[in-house]
């Protein structure tokens, strides 16, 4: 999720989950962050114990990260390009994120659900869609990975970058 609690709606993710909590859902919903972000999150609970939150440091190894759950959730504010939705895709996870112009390139993606930016109510919706349905959630892995692999690696980026200035040169 992030290291700016509020840029990266972490205060949407735990709104939603307690919308979630409290229709009598069972699930846990890991927040990655700094001890900046604990501190934050602590100050925005009022002190309140939430099972259904567990609090995580970032991992070396972004797979340990990932494997923790099939849903990446991206409720940012503002991004420009979230790489953590391009690694989820990757891997075959199933995203939510909000509706924001920076992650535009995701949202044709089979593997994304998009919600409206700001609103815990949406995002709620679309986690309880999950929760309900996750069989009708179902997309071509294969699909996805060779896309990512095709339009979002540092190969695809230079492979770009190299016909761009070839094309400069010829005008």
């Amino acid at each position: 999720m992030g290291w700016e609690f509020y840029r990266k709606g972490v205060d949407l993710v735990i709104d939603a989950c307690k919308i979630l909590h409290d229709k009598g859902y069972d699930f846990k919903t890991v927040i990655n962050g700094n001890d900046t972000t604990q501190e934050i999150m602590d100050a925005y609970l009022k002190g309140t114990h939430c099972d259904f939150l567990q609090f995580q440091e970032p991992q070396y190894n972004r797979n340990d990260f990932f494997d923790l759950s099939p849903v990446f959730v991206m409720a940012s504010r503002s991004e420009t390009f979230n790489y953590g939705i391009a690694e989820a895709s990757y891997l075959g996870k199933y995203v939510i994120t909000s509706d924001i112009h920076g992650v535009s390139w995701c949202f044709n993606l089979p593997n994304v659900h998009i919600f409206k930016s700001e609103s815990a109510v949406d995002l709620a919706a679309l986690m309880e869609e999950y929760l309900i349905h996750s069989e009708k959630w179902r997309f071509d892995k294969e699909y996805v990975t060779q896309y990512i692999l095709d339009h979002y690696t540092d190969a695809a980026w230079s492979k770009a970058l190299i016909e761009l200035y070839n094309n400069e040169k010829k005008e």
